[in-house]
């Protein structure tokens, strides 16, 4: 089980990990933070990370908001306690079920686009007047090369996969149970 001395300690570690699995660089990180107001640089962030400086409460929340992650959970000293892991699971299951929340959303919204478009493609069609080569160097009508943007192979698996864990009841539980209930949601429910 891993323990920090002190929080600064668990927050130099935990950040740096956590930079590092986001794909942060030091530098990425140092603009961030300047664009934020901060006086950053890619040696701030290092001295950080190796306990060598500590950060203010201001510089604590912006760096913990970069990399999605609650700042008591990047100063926990006891990060493998039972309790630090059950908030971790939590946590995770909430961004879970906000990403799939906004995946619905905008595979909804595509759908809808996508049918629009198709509207629009076929009234197109109505009145051929463009032309274009196809990869093979033949003549084919503009409406074949619009269609084919929206009927490309899969999409239909695409415009419906995220469906999937709604479907299955004790994943709609877990989901629950993260803070995102999908029955109150009128379009997934």
């Amino acid at each position: 089980m891993r323990v920090f001395q002190s929080e600064d300690d668990a927050f130099a570690v935990t950040f740096r990990r956590a930079r590092e699995r986001k794909g942060l660089t030091q530098e990425d990180v140092a603009r961030h933070m300047t664009m934020r107001g901060y006086d950053f640089h890619q040696q701030t962030v290092y001295k950080i990370e190796s306990g060598k400086r500590k950060v203010t409460v201001g510089e604590g929340v912006a760096l913990a908001e970069l990399v999605h992650i609650p700042v008591e959970s990047l100063a926990d000293r006891f990060p493998d306690s039972p309790e630090s892991l059950a908030n971790d699971v939590r946590r995770a299951g909430r961004d879970y079920a906000e990403d799939l929340f906004n995946t619905a959303a905008n595979m909804i919204g595509l759908r809808s686009f996508r049918a629009i478009y198709l509207d629009a493609v076929q009234k197109y069609a109505e009145h051929p007047t463009a032309w274009v080569e196809d990869p093979n160097g033949d003549r084919v009508p503009m409406t074949e090369v619009f269609l084919s943007l929206a009927m490309f192979p899969g999409i239909g698996d695409y415009l419906t996969a995220w469906k999937e864990p709604l479907a299955n009841p004790a994943a709609r539980a877990t989901l629950k149970a993260s803070g995102w209930d999908p029955d109150e949601e009128e379009e997934f429910g």
